[in-house]
Protein backbone atom coordinates (compact mmCIF):
# COMPACT_ATOMS: atom_id res chain seq x y z
CA UNK A 1 0.00 0.00 0.00
CA UNK A 2 2.90 2.11 0.24
CA UNK A 3 3.69 2.36 -3.36
CA UNK A 4 0.25 3.73 -3.26
CA UNK A 5 0.00 6.41 -1.01
CA UNK A 6 -3.06 4.66 0.68
CA UNK A 7 -1.73 4.51 4.12
CA UNK A 8 -2.70 7.82 5.65
CA UNK A 9 -6.38 6.69 4.02
CA UNK A 10 -6.48 2.93 6.27
CA UNK A 11 -8.97 4.58 8.66
CA UNK A 12 -11.37 6.59 6.39
CA UNK A 13 -14.63 5.78 5.59
CA UNK A 14 -15.11 4.65 1.77
CA UNK A 15 -17.94 7.46 1.64
CA UNK A 16 -15.52 10.18 2.49
CA UNK A 17 -12.54 9.41 -0.22
CA UNK A 18 -12.28 11.15 -3.31
CA UNK A 19 -12.75 9.16 -6.86
CA UNK A 20 -9.08 9.12 -7.40
CA UNK A 21 -8.64 7.73 -3.85
CA UNK A 22 -11.15 5.12 -4.84
CA UNK A 23 -9.84 4.02 -7.56
CA UNK A 24 -5.99 3.96 -5.79
CA UNK A 25 -7.75 1.97 -2.85
CA UNK A 26 -9.72 -0.73 -5.52
CA UNK A 27 -5.42 -1.11 -7.30
CA UNK A 28 -4.34 -1.70 -4.11
CA UNK A 29 -6.92 -4.31 -3.21
CA UNK A 30 -6.03 -6.18 -6.44
CA UNK A 31 -2.42 -6.01 -5.63
CA UNK A 32 -3.23 -7.86 -2.28
CA UNK A 33 -5.68 -10.56 -4.27
CA UNK A 34 -2.55 -11.77 -6.07
CA UNK A 35 -4.11 -12.57 -9.05
CA UNK A 36 -2.07 -13.04 -12.19
CA UNK A 37 -5.17 -10.82 -14.29
CA UNK A 38 -7.14 -7.60 -13.49
CA UNK A 39 -9.82 -6.00 -14.88
CA UNK A 40 -10.63 -2.83 -14.83
CA UNK A 41 -14.02 -1.19 -16.42
CA UNK A 42 -14.16 2.45 -16.84
CA UNK A 43 -10.90 2.95 -14.14
CA UNK A 44 -10.72 6.39 -14.63
CA UNK A 45 -14.81 7.43 -15.24
CA UNK A 46 -15.78 10.73 -13.42
CA UNK A 47 -12.01 11.82 -12.61
CA UNK A 48 -10.07 15.15 -13.53
CA UNK A 49 -7.06 14.77 -15.80
CA UNK A 50 -4.65 15.03 -12.88
CA UNK A 51 -6.37 11.89 -11.28
CA UNK A 52 -7.10 10.07 -14.36
CA UNK A 53 -3.48 9.77 -15.45
CA UNK A 54 -2.21 9.07 -11.85
CA UNK A 55 -4.85 6.13 -11.80
CA UNK A 56 -3.31 4.80 -15.15
CA UNK A 57 -0.29 5.32 -14.61
CA UNK A 58 -0.78 3.19 -11.31
CA UNK A 59 -2.69 0.41 -13.47
CA UNK A 60 0.26 0.24 -15.79
CA UNK A 61 2.81 -0.58 -13.21
CA UNK A 62 0.85 -3.37 -11.90
CA UNK A 63 2.86 -4.76 -14.76
CA UNK A 64 6.09 -4.65 -12.29
CA UNK A 65 4.52 -7.12 -10.06
CA UNK A 66 3.88 -9.49 -13.13
CA UNK A 67 -0.08 -8.50 -13.11
CA UNK A 68 -1.44 -8.14 -16.37
CA UNK A 69 -4.18 -5.28 -16.49
CA UNK A 70 -7.15 -5.48 -18.52
CA UNK A 71 -8.79 -2.47 -18.90
CA UNK A 72 -12.45 -1.54 -20.71
CA UNK A 73 -12.61 1.84 -21.49
CA UNK A 74 -14.00 4.49 -23.87
CA UNK A 75 -11.52 6.82 -23.62
CA UNK A 76 -8.89 5.95 -26.73
CA UNK A 77 -6.49 8.95 -25.52
CA UNK A 78 -5.77 7.68 -21.99
CA UNK A 79 -5.65 4.20 -23.28
CA UNK A 80 -3.15 4.94 -26.03
CA UNK A 81 -1.03 7.46 -24.16
CA UNK A 82 -0.92 4.06 -21.29
CA UNK A 83 -0.75 0.82 -22.41
CA UNK A 84 1.10 -1.20 -24.62
CA UNK A 85 -1.96 -3.47 -26.48
CA UNK A 86 -5.30 -2.21 -27.78
CA UNK A 87 -8.21 -4.77 -28.83
CA UNK A 88 -10.95 -2.29 -30.49
CA UNK A 89 -14.28 -3.42 -30.85
CA UNK A 90 -16.89 -1.73 -33.20
CA UNK A 91 -20.39 -3.15 -33.31
CA UNK A 92 -18.83 -5.96 -31.45
CA UNK A 93 -16.48 -7.02 -34.02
Amino acid sequence: MGNLDLLHLKDSHSMALSGGQKQKVVIGSALASKKQIIIFHEPTSGLDLKHMKEVALNIKNLQNNEITPFIVSHDLELILEFFTYVFHLNNGK
